[in-house]
């Protein structure tokens, strides 16, 4: 019989911990071989007065506090004072109805002989409300969850963990980290996804089932589902390779709702392809939803399904995309690594970042038939430096488009003290320079962003050619990617200058521009590399992109 610990992470959750808390230490488990520990997230209710009863009467129980709120904070807490050679994890909201769940955890690593075991997670309550009833259908439904994930299978077997895993050997943590406190969602995803990469076997046993109270109201269902899709591209930005269709579908089709409505009036087949999509998404829900009420033989749902379903759908879909323009890059974190403070990036200036590429790509694709080569080639987290040739003022905004990664730019002082444009370029969060080079305060900020992580964009050449050709690089630029432990992007650009001369103050409204990005040359290959040897390196690869797009 293991030693179990059982981390119960809380917050505010007065009506049900003492229930919690009763069928914890009811388990048909000796009470010499578990502990409770209860980690409080500076609850505003009572709840921390009503642990410290229990903590009183029984000895197995413990309490801590948790300043950070977040349940990735009291989930390490937790495991750091933890006795036991098992941690489970238990929501301090759950309902368990088994008394011998812990006795199945204990059988479940000493059959499976696995590192860490998931559990279905049923959203049902006794004496629910019409509408709590309808969401635990529709989440129960093939609408209302990820095709992926376990949650509501009830057949023992080995699966990823990333979605269902709870119950963890101790040791795991010593190998793989502790939950990433970055995260107010998705932490367990991440921790999970963690153990997948690792090697690591998740066994998943119905038999250690809890119950989840379903969200009483649709707009709590909503914001449920927003922090869900807000932990999800958390979880992208850590790890970029997370990306799928399906994780993010929700955002795609809200943003097809929503931006497809004004592009139906441009053309009939517009029209034609916007309504389909709606009719094939309405005709999925109305099944569903007939689904639904016929299994529960309630016809009200009828009425209440389709409002869960938008709010799933919905819900998901703003959070995705409110952490993806409002949200902070998360990069890997070392085990035992306390996150660095990061720039902080108003939300004015990132939506207006990402909200420009649109109008900005469609007028290159129109006007200057743009075609991007090599995007891939940016490397998907840290610092980097892209150098480029210099044809014309479209460089910048070309060279961004074609990336997914938010780029930092710099701009000449003089441009500053023109209002409008002042105006134009400090929302792009552009880095002042002097005219006769970067200058002290440029390399500053611009180390300081590069040592963030941040993608920066400069022209080795210092200004914009007069012929089309690229000339000398000047010296000293590349060396912030040494400085800075940056990799360096070459990138070539050509078109450019014939849509726009440098002679000419407005551009012609056609031209063909190419734009190709070279592999990077990561820090680990150049930072033994002296200044000349980095120029030349460089600038070579640079020229070898240019005459291979000029030739194409």
């Amino acid at each position: 019989m293991r030693f179990i610990s059982v981390v119960v992470p809380v917050r505010n959750e007065s009506k049900h911990i003492a229930e919690v808390l009763d069928k914890l230490l009811a388990q048909d488990y000796d009470p010499a071989k578990f502990e409770i520990l209860v980690v409080d997230g500076l609850s505003e209710d009572d709840t921390k007065a009503i642990v410290g009863r229990y903590v009183a009467e029984y000895p197995n129980v413990r309490l801590f506090d948790n300043p950070k709120r977040l349940s990735g904070g009291a989930r390490n807490i937790g495991i750091e004072n933890a006795k036991g050679d098992i941690i489970l994890i238990v929501d301090g909201h759950c309902l368990i109805d088994n008394p011998q769940m812990l006795r199945n955890v204990d059988a479940a690593f000493e059959k499976s002989g696995a590192d860490c075991l998931g559990r279905p997670q049923p959203l049902e309550l006794s004496h629910a409300t019409a509408t709590q009833l309808a969401i635990a259908t529709g989440r129960r439904s093939s609408l209302g969850h990820h095709a992926d994930s376990f949650v509501f299978s009830d057949k023992a077997q080995f699966v990823p963990a990333i979605s269902t895993a709870v119950a963890y050997r101790k040791e795991l943590f010593a190998k793989i980290g502790p939950f990433d406190e970055r995260f107010d969602a998705c932490e367990d995803v991440e921790l999970n996804y963690r153990i997948d990469q690792s090697g690591g076997r998740c066994f998943f046993d119905p038999a250690i089932a809890v119950r989840y109270v379903p969200r009483g109201t649709i707009s709590g269902l909503f914001y449920q589902m927003s922090r869900y899709g807000r932990g999800r591209i958390r979880l992208w930005r850590k790890h970029r390779e997370t990306f799928t269709l399906k994780s993010f579908a929700s955002a795609f089709f809200m943003v097809g709702v929503v931006l497809g409505l004004p592009l139906c009036f441009v053309h009939p087949v517009l029209l034609g392809t916007y309504l389909g999509a709606i009719g094939i998404y309405s005709a999925a829900v109305l099944t569903e939803t007939l689904r639904g009420a016929l299994s529960a033989r309630r016809w009200d749902f009828v009425f209440l399904l389709p409002f869960v379903f938008f709010a799933i759908h919905f819900g998901a879909g703003y959070g995705v995309l409110r952490e993806f323009f409002f949200g902070q890059e998360i990069g890997p974190l070392p085990s035992g690594t306390p996150p660095k403070p990061r720039r902080v990036i108003s939300w004015q200036k990132r939506t207006f970042y990402y909200l420009v590429r649109f109008p900005i790509m469609l007028y290159f694709m129109i006007f200057h038939r743009v075609r991007f080569y090599g995007r891939n080639n940016l490397p998907e987290s840290g610092a980097v430096l892209i150098a480029a040739n210099h044809q014309s003022h479209f460089d910048p905004p070309l060279i961004a488009v074609g990336l997914r990664r938010r780029l930092n730019f710099l701009a000449r002082k003089t441009l500053f003290k023109f209002k409008p444009f002042a105006w134009l370029i400090d929302l792009l969060d552009a880095i002042p320079l002097e005219v006769d080079g970067i200058g002290f305060e440029g390399i500053k900020e611009s180390l300081k962003r590069i040592r963030n992580g941040e993608v920066l964009l400069i022209f080795p050449e210092g200004a914009r050619t007069w012929d089309g050709e690229i000339t000398e690089f000047k010296q000293g630029a590349l060396t912030l990617a040494q400085r800075g432990k940056a990799a360096i992007l070459p990138t070539a650009i050509d078109g450019c200058f014939d849509a726009w001369p440098r002679r000419n103050k407005m551009p012609y409204l056609w031209g063909k521009i190419r734009v190709v990005y070279g592999e990077a040359i990561l820090y680990d290959e150049l930072k033994n590399f002296s200044e000349e040897e980095l120029h030349q390196l460089v600038e070579t690869r640079v020229h070898e992109l240019f005459n291979r797009i000029r030739k194409s």
